[in-house]
């Protein structure tokens, strides 16, 4: 800006402009010049610039590119993982109370762990937050409301029931309680709970 302004030397500006080693740019020193300047000197900066800004726009090509083909390999992994069936044993049981599987509405995870629905619950509640705990008994009671009406014929009803179930088992079924994330945060809880001192002291 000095020697623009005040000693109006173009060429120790392009002079300082390439021993900046590239922290000074072409598009830093325009705004400073004035209206009638000649380009001629400031040429090879301003190819220069171009060069790297088309390089930078390739490169921005490049990673948009990579991310819509992740994005996409995402999206049929999900399609896929919808397809995907799995089997279970009329001799199974539930991994919890060893119950028959097939008594209660159940659970089966991909690693073939298979719980009742009531049993995972009370399980996964233990490691959810109070707010968490609160959000889950409200889509509950408002699931069994729909649930006691009956077979509904209304789609609206029926949509909002499918929706109300998907938030649940985003809660308890999220991954499986015995060899998911649940089991690496029971590995850091107290063997013995506060309730536990309690009624131990009660002794």
């Amino acid at each position: 800006k000095y020697f623009i302004e005040t000693e109006n030397d173009i060429k120790k500006t392009t002079a300082i402009l390439s021993e900046s080693n590239g922290i000074l740019q072409i598009e830093d020193l325009l705004p400073y010049l004035p209206d009638f300047a000649e380009i001629d000197v400031f040429k090879d900066e301003i190819c220069k610039s171009l060069e790297q800004s088309g390089a930078k726009i390739d490169n921005l090509k490049h990673e948009m590119t990579e991310l819509s083909e992740s994005a996409e390999n995402i999206t049929q992994e999900l399609e896929g993982m919808k397809k995907r069936g799995y089997n279970a044993s009329t001799y199974q049981r539930c991994d919890f109370c060893y119950d028959a599987l097939f008594n209660k509405q159940f659970y089966l995870f991909p690693c073939t762990h298979a719980f009742h629905s009531d049993c995972l619950s009370k399980r996964v509640t233990k490691f959810l937050d109070s707010s968490q705990v609160a959000n889950l008994k409200s889509i509950e009671d408002q699931l069994k409301q729909l649930t006691l009406r009956g077979k509904d014929t209304d789609k609206k009803a029926a949509s909002l029931q499918e929706y109300l179930q998907k938030e649940i088992d985003g809660y308890i079924a999220a991954d499986c309680p015995l060899c998911g994330f649940q089991m690496i945060q029971a590995l850091v809880t107290p063997l013995i709970t506060d309730e536990d001192e309690v009624e131990a002291k009660s002794w």
